[in-house]
């Protein structure tokens, strides 16, 4: 049962620096379809931003 346990806290470990990892690049693209200045940048930094935002909901959901 110890190793079940070590092995659900080691991918738990793996998904959690996989969500921050991908969510800190949405940030970063975000920045730079923002720095485009045009509507249409504006448009995608607001999708990216969004997409960002649901997978920290989900990040959170996951861990309650």
């Amino acid at each position: 049962m110890q190793t079940t346990s070590a092995f659900t806290s080691a991918n738990a470990q793996v998904r959690d620096e996989t969500y921050k990892g991908i969510i800190e690049q949405a940030k970063a693209q975000a920045r730079r379809y923002a720095a485009l200045d045009t509507r249409e940048g504006r448009t995608a930094a607001v999708a990216v931003l969004r997409f960002a935002r649901s997978l920290r909901a989900r990040q959170a959901r996951l861990r309650a």
